[in-house]
C-alpha cells in the first residue's frame, strides 16, 4: 500500500500549522483607503514586520484586483536589509494616520505631521488591541522606485484626504479589529 500524504504528517503538525496570510499589495496609483487594522507579525524568516490592512474607498487604479472594496496590505519588513528606512516608512505612515484621525474626529487643534512626537507606546497602540488608526481614512500615493539591483520597490506617500468632510458624509467610519465581524454600509 502506498503511503499517502496524510500518513506522512508527523504528530501534531497539522494542528500546529498556520497558513501564510499572503496578501493583495498596492500597485502604483492613488488610493483613498480606510485603515482596517495594523499589526506586527513574524515572517517565515522570523523577521518582525509591520502590516496595515485597508479597504479601498476610491482609486485611479485600473487593476481589477485593486478596485473599490478591495482590501490591500502595506507590508514593511522591520528586520530586512534596511531596518532604519523601514522604521522611517512606518513612522511616516503612523504620523499621517494620527493627523488624519485627529482631523476626522473633528479635533479643534489638529497637529501637523511635524508636530507629532512618536513613542514606542504609540507604536504599541497602533498595532495592539487598541488599534488606534482603525477606521481612519488616508490618501495613499504608491509609486515604484528602482532598487540598486534594478527591481521595482513600491514607495508610499501618505496624506490626509483632501475632502474629509464630504468623505465622512458618504462613507461611515467602521473600525475593524482582527477577528471581529466586518460591518459594511
Amino acid at each position: 500500500m502506498e503511503l499517502g500524504y496524510w500518513d506522512r504528517v508527523k504528530g501534531n503538525a497539522l494542528n500546529e500549522a498556520r497558513g501564510t496570510q499572503g496578501g493583495l499589495y498596492f500597485k502604483p496609483g492613488n488610493y483613498l483607503v480606510q485603515v482596517q487594522y495594523c499589526k506586527m507579525i513574524k515572517t517565515q524568516q522570523q523577521h518582525e514586520a509591520f502590516v496595515a490592512e485597508f479597504k479601498i474607498v476610491a482609486t485611479d487604479q485600473n487593476d481589477p484586483n485593486l478596485q473599490v472594496g478591495a482590501e490591500p496590505s502595506y507590508f514593511v519588513d522591520m528586520d530586512g536589509k534596511y531596518p532604519d528606512l523601514a522604521l522611517g516608512n512606518v513612522a511616516d505612515f503612523i504620523r499621517a494616520g494620527l493627523v488624519a484621525a485627529s482631523h476626522q474626529a473633528g479635533d479643534e487643534a489638529v497637529p501637523s505631521v511635524d508636530d507629532i512626537e512618536l513613542t514606542t507606546d504609540i507604536g504599541k497602540a497602533v498595532t495592539g488591541e487598541e488599534n488606534l488608526l482603525a477606521g481612519t481614512f488616508l490618501h495613499a500615493y504608491a509609486f515604484n522606485k528602482p532598487t540598486r539591483e534594478g527591481k521595482d520597490f513600491t514607495r508610499f506617500r501618505w496624506r490626509i484626504p483632501e475632502s474629509t468632510v464630504s468623505l465622512m458624509s458618504v462613507v461611515p467610519v467602521v473600525p475593524v479589529v482582527p477577528g471581529a465581524p466586518v460591518v459594511t454600509a
